[in-house]
């Protein structure tokens, strides 16, 4: 049963929370508990424009909310002051990681030295050990949690500037010269959109001479002097259609014509000229304040490509005709031709630097940091005029300026009385109607000739002798802060006399008024600023603007007057909407509500501007604030809901990155803000929960989408009221600080969340907003408690989350809620560390934990409901929540060891719930499993010795039994692979945690992804929340074997397979090497990796063991009750061999070494007295640690291993246990070690420390020799890899060696099997199985698990049976039998398997005749276990392969295994190759080229094709005439040898070859040395080999151990010819179904006259009269004979040959040719006297040989049907392709002439032969002795082995 339930949820009392929060307040501030603090920020702006604090005007209305906006700092409220971005460990703590040297990684070769004498040394107990203990999730594995949108700073809100362009003027000039000033202004026109895009810029680049010819001082102010602009372009604003455009106007003079006339001229009269200039200087002396334009210039910003301009511009000047559209295109039109006037200079940059344009001021004259008011060099900031349409951003800095155009004045209208035809109109602000005479305010922005920075008026160029002129001045004006109603413009009209009076005596004003107009600044409350068309009157009256009588219009009222003007205010709004909702703010609720609810929802009118509704952000919501907490109700839920729709807006037209209302929250929301009619957290709240329950969708979605803004907006308001009552800092405050209606509706707007979420999350118009509101909230509770009654907000956090607890989707919820909740810093201190309860029970350990740290049990209970839910996607959601949490405990840097402990005793719980789930984890993905056991050991890491105790105390064997296996299992996870594995999965970390990364911003990144949605998986820039889980098996999820054969089975299998390449690396554990395959790979592609990663690893991979030794030294140490019984004692200690069966730093392995010197004296009885299963795996790694490269390792493991063998000597007087345990250990370390000079010099040194104890000394010497023995056979596998044959020799040497070990000499026979599998040998791979079934029926007899019934006939497949069963002296393991022999394999069952798996392998290579023997043994197992549906499939298949083999009887075309002799030479073979002979049995398909081939290969590839050499004779070879350097072979083929005795036993064809151990080659030669020479001179040499042991054997090669030579003379070498004859030709007639094309090339071969002088040859040679008197009468009788009895099958054979062929076809001539061939013979014959006494024995009854009546066949074949003989035939062919059932189609080749003269066939084969070794049927390759003469001498020789 589970330890947790549903009862163990947290319960939640506030009141007593609270107490105990306060009770140990002290201890909680240890831990940094975080107070709230509440501070202004200074607002950072480029310029120091004081008008705001200077003009104390604006305290009335929305201009007094902009104006506190604008002119105060930030005020911020920081809820988490000590709180850091990321916990990340820090370089000084990473650098202090120590390096762990692992053995896996030392790449140095070790040699085989003699050890020190007295090696062996006391080292255990040590006085002091050192142990370097680090921070679990410090080293962990995992990418560093990203904080769940950890409130990141936004940038505060700044000034946005466009791209700046630089212009230095420096030159102007005219061709007729510089003799009065010039006023310039320059501005940026787009000739695309026909507009002007930024203000004038009016520079002075007159001389001092010049200006003071209109009376203008050269000590004028600075800025006047200015000639460096800075315009700005915004983004939609570039484009390569901008032109800078210059103006240049002059002093007024008259008619313009004439002025371009006199600057046109080319030449002048000296006389003419000075006139002129006197007559310009007159003006200028009259005319001084007067301006007329002159010339115009423009030239394009951009190139073509849409490139700046850089550098140098000169700029044509020209008289203007037309508008400025028209001057551009006259100036871009290249075949428009244009006379300049004057040309205008400057230097062009859009990268300005400081050094270049210092000193600058904003349009408003404002001076910008930094600023020298000493120098005269200054720049100015050119005002850009942006459409409406830009980009919106909250303004930040003051601007309060007003541009005024004059477009068209008409006065044709006055009386011609009035002169007016040169018309100046002026310019000026008043703030009263007292007196139109009055001066002006002081605006207007001067210039040069004004003298003044800012002046009282504005006078307007002059257009001569035009009543209606059309004007082009911009007339800049600084706005007050605050516009009245009263404020306006008061425009004059004045007309200029441009000549002075005729008379001089006469005095005439040079101005005379004409006219008035009044521009109120303010229509409909809003600045003027649209297209007007203003009246003109002719005289004004005080008090004008009170009433329109006091204003003589002209014409009847007349407009004659058009103008227009630019608002550039960051005061004013410029959108009415937003203009008229601001000002109800100033309304009277009651009053005006339904006007104030109308002014609101004109804010989403479709034709508002809601652009601009963002750039005076902060001043409307602070209006709406105001209208929220309004005692009206109507206005304030109009508020709430107008709220949301601006958020949206703003949302909707701003970007992300942009975070314009965080930085609202941030930085703006403030205390003039929150000072509203009631306390604005409350009314929030309230009318938030009113929004919940109109279940509007649209209004749910809103406030979703914006609940973090919401929250942020209440927590600071909540600050800001306790910050003023004085409560924020009062502890003891907190039950007090809100009331209980408060409380109640905070706590119901929570509930209303919950339900809200948990049944509306899968709507499709909220499902994307949820996961982010749950973050949100969850932000919100964290402020909470750092503001209320801390019990209080655990209940409403308890209460939200127990509301969300269903689908995938709420859980994902729920973890968000609890990732933030655990990453606030006020997380641990309230959750009161180091103050765990003690239990009584472990079932009310998480009740009672869960009660005592509530917001630990909060993470536990959803982690333990995570984990339990059956979904992998939400588990895995749960532990990636618990990750993150615990490697932030580890990497916070205010925690110190012992404090990080006590934070980890308070997650006790998450132990019991990982033994709850230990099931469901075996089959979950790998990545996930090591996820949980990193949380697992980081809570027992921290677990004290008393909480383990009391554990161990009350917890169930079972469960602990549980425990223990986790332990196991976490070692497994957590292996030391290698360095370079390591960095590569520290560059590739385990699957990162998708679910938390909402809105997380990397360190110096742009606030762009703030605002995202988790789940979101559209938006690339979130990563996605939920991963599908991928399940692996349990199979595949697991690790290393489960017992110590399982392991030595896979290491071993491992071994002798070498698929792969040969391992270069250092010795690893058999477990460790699954993953390792693709690591170099890995390494490649991603390049130098850090080597702190690797450190890193290390250090976690040491920890992760140090903690598994330390539960097991609490369980040693608080369980010895449980320890004395065998299972507990051996999952204790299964612990410490896992630990040790893995890569383990030097440093740690020290450590465990002397735990089990310790454990060792402990537990003596139990690992030697008594049967158990820890002592293998102990001796093992022992011996694996004595090959340890690491002097300091191998020295104490060594010493250990002494200790091992006094021990289990003290124990039971004997050591038989260590030293069986070493053998096996030796074997299972040839699967991983690559070296072995450090183990075998470590067991020298125990040898010799040994030395004189007789009890000891002799079986560690006889150890000694045996490691040494297998180590070496070992070592040549490596050596002999290229020769499967020798590496087969190898493992069945070593298996030979583990006689008294039976599991691994099983286990190596199995993997020999398994090789010869792969190699396709069946037969071989089959004895294999049937030699080990016999062993094991063996042991299993020998330790009396065997019915002795039962006696399997092995003998009937395995002819070598007798020498494979040596068995040990049963005696010496029955101490150890329940230890040893205990493997599946090991049973009636085990034995049946092997067997059955022999007979399917000899079924598969088609040897039925040992299939079906084997039968013989299976039979019986299966009758003693009454199992008769196995013994029903036996009989099955019994019957089966009986029919198979009575068809092949029945067609006798088997053809069974090709051998060959091999010899080998050459010092580069080695001992094992050198100067042997073996004979190879091959399959009957391969032919002897193709074997010659596979030989250069193999040999060629290993030692290089050059250095391989084909020997082309099979002569004895002389050593001393061989190349050293190189290979040699010899090969050729041989045939089974049987003495005629043999061969009558043997009948068959299988019989033949089962058990075959002789072979036979047959050479021909000549006395005088050469190999062939005339019949009577031709010998044969017949060459015997004797094999070590028969075939078939498990191995297809065998050594010869015998060899004998006989030598045939001439005729008995005619004689041997001729018994080939006769069996060939037996083979055919005595078949039931005569192959008729077979035998047709038998006939031919002899009887045809083209090929038949070879049988002749040798009877003239030795049987015609004339030879009687060179041969003995006996050897020429027996040659007689011979030939009489082939004479007589020939006839057999032409009598089948008639009988079974086709009359019709061309045969019939062929058998006529033959008949005709037989009657030559025959003649041959007769003319040999010796054949006179033998022609009955080769007649017969018919002594007539002629053929021509003999029409019916022979008694062997008449039985068979003619129509089934044709059926036989035509399934023949010539193919040597085996048939499916193994055999053959037998083609006898035609004898050659050679053949015939009595030479042998056996050639010595030649490199370049092709032709294959000639197939011959199973009798044609079986050789019998000849009889011979006994008196005859025979040379025997034999080769010694």
């Amino acid at each position: 049963m589970s330890s947790l339930d549903s009862s163990s949820s947290p319960t939640v009392n506030a009141a007593a929370h609270e107490a105990t929060l306060m009770k140990y307040a002290a201890d909680l501030a240890s831990y940094g508990l975080d107070e709230i603090q509440v501070s202004t920020e200074h607002k950072s702006l480029r310029a120091n424009d004081r008008t705001l604090f200077d003009d104390k005007s604006a305290n009335s209305g929305y201009v007094k909310f902009s104006r506190d906006y604008l002119a105060l700092d930030w005020h911020i409220v920081d809820f988490a002051p000590s709180k850091s971005k990321d916990a990340k460990p820090t370089k000084e703590e990473t650098a202090k990681l120590p390096e762990q040297r692992f053995e896996v990684d030392d790449v140095q070769d070790v040699e085989d030295k003699e050890p020190p004498k007295n090696a062996i040394t006391k080292v255990f107990p040590r006085k002091e050990t050192v142990d370097e203990r680090t921070r679990l999730f410090a080293t962990y594995n995992m990418p560093f949690p990203k904080r769940v949108d950890d409130r990141i700073k936004p940038l505060p809100y700044e000034e946005r500037l466009g791209e700046e362009v630089a212009v230095n003027c420096t030159d102007l000039s005219f061709k007729f010269g510089s003799v009065e000033p010039f006023f310039c202004s320059m501005h940026l026109y787009d000739y695309k959109e026909g507009r002007k895009i930024s203000e004038d810029f009016i520079f002075n680049l007159n001389s001092p001479e010049a200006l003071s010819l209109i009376g203008v001082s050269s000590d004028i102010h600075a800025t006047l002097k200015v000639k460096k602009a800075i315009f700005r372009l915004s983004p939609t604003s570039k484009h390569n259609q901008i032109f800078l455009v210059i103006v240049v106007s002059k002093v007024l003079k008259g008619d313009i014509e004439q002025h371009y006339d006199m600057y046109s001229k080319a030449s002048w009269k000296d006389k003419e000229k000075v006139k002129a200039v006197a007559e310009i200087q007159e003006s200028c002396r009259r005319l001084a304040a007067f301006r007329q334009t002159f010339v115009w210039g423009a030239a394009p910003l951009f190139s073509e490509e849409g490139n700046y301009h850089d550098g140098v511009m000169n700029i044509d000047l020209v008289r203007i005709k037309g508008d400025v559209n028209q001057l551009i295109e006259d100036f871009t039109n290249p075949k428009k031709k244009r006379d300049p006037i004057g040309s205008f200079s400057c230097d062009i940059s859009n990268k300005p630097s400081a050094m270049v344009f210092p000193n600058r001021l904003t349009p408003s004259l404002a001076p910008i940091h930094p600023f020298d008011e000493k120098s005269s060099d200054r720049t100015k900031e050119v005002q850009e005029f942006t459409s409406t349409n830009e980009y919106p951003y909250p303004h930040v800095a003051y601007v309060n300026n007003y541009y005024f155009y004059l477009q068209k004045v008409d006065l044709s209208a006055l009386p011609a009385s009035i002169s007016h035809r040169n018309i100046c109109v002026e310019i000026k602000v008043l703030d009263n109607d007292r007196d139109p005479t009055q001066t002006g305010m002081p605006i207007v922005y001067g210039t040069a000739s004004d003298g003044e920075v800012l002046t009282t008026r504005y006078l307007s160029s002059v257009t001569y002798h035009n009543e209606a002129p059309k004007l082009l001045d911009e007339i800049a004006i600084k706005l007050p802060v605050q516009v009245h109603e009263r404020h306006h413009l008061l425009i004059t009209y004045y007309h200029v006399n441009c000549k002075p009076p005729k008379s001089s005596g006469k005095s005439e004003p040079v101005m005379a008024p004409v006219a008035f107009s009044v521009i109120k600044l303010l229509k409909d409350h809003q600045i003027i600023r649209q297209k007007n068309v203003i009246r003109i009157a002719t005289k004004l009256e005080p008090g004008y603007l009170s009433s329109e009588e006091k204003i003589a219009y002209l014409d009847n009222k007349k407009a004659q007057l058009t103008m227009y003007a630019r608002v550039i205010s960051s005061i004013y709004p410029l959108e009415g909407a937003l203009h008229k909702f601001l000002r109800t703010c100033e309304w009277d609720v009651e009053k005006e509500t339904d006007k104030i609810v109308a002014a609101m929802r004109g804010l989403f009118d479709e034709k508002t501007n809601k652009r601009q509704i963002v750039r005076y952000l902060p001043v409307a919501l602070r209006g709406l604030f105001q209208q929220i907490a309004c005692t009206n109700n109507t206005v304030a839920s109009e508020g709430f809901t107008t709220l949301l729709g601006i958020l949206a807006s703003v949302a909707q037209l701003t970007k992300p990155k942009d975070a314009i209302l965080e930085a609202y929250v941030q930085y703006v929301f403030d205390y003039a803000a929150n000072q509203t009619p009631r306390p604005l957290y409350e009314r929030l709240m309230y009318w938030w929960l009113q929004t919940i329950k109109e279940h509007d969708d649209t209004k749910n979605q809103n406030w979703l989408r914006f609940s973090w803004f919401l929250f942020g907006i209440i927590s600071k308001s909540m600050a800001f009221t306790l910050k003023d009552c004085g409560m924020l800092k009062d502890e003891g405050s907190r039950p007090k600080r809100f009331t209980n209606e408060q409380v109640d509706l905070l706590r119901s707007l929570v509930n209303s969340f919950g339900d809200l979420v948990r049944d509306n999350h899968k709507l499709p118009a909220l499902a994307g907003d949820i996961p982010r509101f749950n973050v949100e909230i969850a932000h919100f509770f964290t402020d909470l408690l750092r503001m209320m009654d801390r019990g209080v907000v655990f209940e409403i956090i308890n209460d939200y989350l127990l509301r969300i607890q269903f689908t995938l989707e709420e859980y994902a919820f729920k973890f968000l809620v609890i990732k933030v909740l655990t990453q606030d810093p006020q997380y641990v201190p309230l959750s009161l560390p180091g103050h765990s309860p003690t239990f009584k029970s472990v079932r009310e350990v998480p009740k009672r934990f869960y009660n005592r740290h509530f917001l630990v049990g909060i993470v536990l209970s959803q982690v333990e409901s995570g984990l339990s839910s059956g979904s992998q996607p939400v588990a895995t959601l749960a532990i990636d929540t618990l990750c993150d949490v615990f490697w932030m405990h580890d990497n916070e840097q205010r925690l110190d060891d012992s404090q990080r402990r006590r934070v980890a005793q308070m997650y006790f719980p998450f132990v019991l719930t990982v033994i709850d789930q230990h099931e469901a984890l075996e089959s979950a993905p790998e990545d996930f499993q090591s996820k949980v056991m990193a949380c697992f050991l980081w809570v027992l890491q921290g677990m004290s010795e008393s909480l383990m105790r009391e554990y161990i105390d009350r917890e169930s064997e079972k469960r602990l039994f549980t425990f223990l296996a986790l332990v196991e299992k976490a070692l497994q996870l957590f292996r030391w692979q290698d360095k370079q594995y390591a960095m590569v999965k520290r560059a590739v970390p385990l699957e990162p945690n998708k679910h938390f990364t909402v809105g997380y911003i990397d360190p110096g990144a742009q606030y762009q992804t703030l605002r995202q949605n988790p789940l979101d998986t559209s938006n690339k820039q979130a990563r996605p929340a939920l991963s599908k889980a991928i399940f692996l098996s349990p199979d595949a999820a697991s690790g290393s074997a489960s017992s110590s054969s399982a392991i030595s089975k896979k290491a071993t299998r491992k071994e002798v397979t070498k698929k792969d390449k040969k391992r270069t690396s250092s010795q690893r554990p058999d477990a460790d090497n699954a993953e390792a395959g693709h690591v170099v790979k890995s390494v490649q592609k991603l390049g130098t990796l850090s080597e702190i990663a690797a450190t890193k690893e290390a250090n976690f991979v040491r920890e992760t063991s140090r903690i598994a030794l330390d539960v097991v030294t609490s369980f040693i140490k608080n369980a010895p009750r449980m320890l004395r019984n065998r299972e507990p004692f051996e999952k204790v200690f299964s612990v410490l061999m896992t630990l040790l069966r893995h890569n383990q730093p030097a440093s740690l392995l020290s450590i465990v070494l002397e735990k089990l010197f310790s454990l060792i004296q402990q537990f003596s009885s139990r690992l030697f007295a008594k049967s158990n299963s820890v002592t293998p795996e102990l001796v093992y790694h022992v011996l694996r640690l004595c090959n340890s490269t690491v002097d300091s390792t191998r020295n104490e493991a060594a010493s250990l291993y002494a200790f091992l063998f006094e021990q289990n000597f003290a124990e039971v007087k004997n050591v038989d246990r260590v030293r069986l345990q070493t053998t096996i250990g030796v074997i299972k370390l040839l699967g991983g070690a690559t070296h072995y000079a450090p183990l075998l010099n470590s067991v020298k040194s125990v040898k010799d420390h040994f030395q004189g104890n007789n009890a000891i000394s002799q079986v560690v010497d006889n150890l000694d020799s045996r490691i040494r023995s297998i180590i070496t056979d070992h070592k040549k596998m490596h050596d002999y890899e290229f020769d499967s044959e020798t590496m087969i020799d190898l493992y069945y040497q070593v298996s030979r060696q583990l006689i008294d070990s039976p599991d691994e000499r099983i286990t190596w026979l199995q993997n020999l099997a398994e090789y010869q599998l792969k190699l396709d040998n069946f037969e071989e791979a089959a004895q294999a199985h049937i030699i080990t079934a016999a062993l094991i029926q063996g042991y299993l007899k020998g330790f009396n698990r065997w019915n002795t019934k039962m006696v399997p006939a092995f003998h009937l497949v395995c002819p070598e049976i007798k020498d494979e069963l040596s068995l040990p002296e049963f005696s010496s393991l029955k101490a150890f039998k329940d230890e040893i022999c205990q493997s599946a394999l090991f049973s009636a069952d085990g034995f049946a398997s092997l067997v059955k798996d022999a007979i399917e392998l000899f079924k598969k290579g088609g040897y039925f005749e040992s299939a079906a023997a084997a039968y013989r043994m299976l039979l019986p197992v299966y009758q003693e276990a009454e199992d008769y549906e196995k013994q029903k499939q036996c009989h099955f298949d019994l019957y089966s392969i009986c029919r198979t083999l009575t068809d092949e009887v029945r067609l006798a075309q088997r053809i069974f295994s090709n051998y060959y002799r091999v010899a080998l030479f050459g010092e580069k073979l080695g001992p094992e190759l050198d100067g042997k002979e073996f004979i190879y049995k091959e399959k009957n398909t391969l032919r002897l080229a193709e074997l010659a081939e596979n030989f250069k290969r193999q040999f060629g590839t290993k030692f290089g094709e050059e250095n391989f050499v084909l020997l082309q004779h099979n002569k004895p070879v002389v050593r001393t005439e061989l190349d050293s350097t190189k290979v040699y072979m010899q090969l050729c083929a041989v045939d089974i040898y049987l003495t005629p005795d043999e061969l009558e036993d043997r009948q068959s064809a299988f019989k033949q070859h089962f058990g075959a151990k002789r072979f036979v080659m047959e050479t021909p030669f000549t006395k005088s040395g050469k190999a062939h020479g005339e019949l009577d001179e031709q010998y044969l040499r017949r060459t015997v080999y004797t094999t070590d042991a028969a075939f078939p054997y498990l191995k297809k090669r065998l050594r010869v151990v015998n060899k004998q030579d006989v030598e045939l003379d001439p005729i008995e070498t005619a004689q041997n010819v001729f018994e080939k004859k006769i069996q060939s030709l037996k083979a055919e007639v005595n078949q039931s179904r005569p192959n008729l094309k077979t035998l047709q090339m038998i006939l031919q071969g002899t009887l045809l006259t083209q090929v038949n002088a070879g049988a002749s040859a040798v009877i003239k040679t030795f049987l015609s009269d004339d030879a009687a008197a060179k041969f003995s009468l006996e050897t020429r009788d027996k040659l007689a004979d011979l030939v009489a009895e082939f004479v007589r099958l020939l006839g057999v054979g032409l009598k089948l040959n008639k009988s079974f062929m086709d009359p019709t076809s061309d045969q019939l001539v062929l058998h006529e040719e033959l008949e005709k061939g037989y009657d030559r013979f025959d003649q041959l014959l007769s003319s040999c006297g010796i054949f006179s006494s033998k022609k009955e024995r080769y007649a017969g009854e018919d002594s007539s040989l002629s053929l021509s009546n003999s029409s019916n066949a022979p008694d062997s074949v008449a039985s068979v049907p003619r129509s089934s003989t044709k059926k036989l035939l035509s399934g023949s062919g010539s193919s040597d392709t085996p048939t499916r059932s193994g055999t053959r189609k037998i083609v006898t080749a035609v004898v050659t002439a050679a053949e015939g003269a009595g030479v042998s066939a056996v050639q010595p084969v030649s490199d370049s032969s092709n032709s294959p070794r000639s197939p011959r049927s199973s009798e044609s390759k079986i050789s019998k002795p000849m009889g011979l003469d006994k008196a005859k001498s025979t040379k025997l020789t034999k080769d010694k082995d």
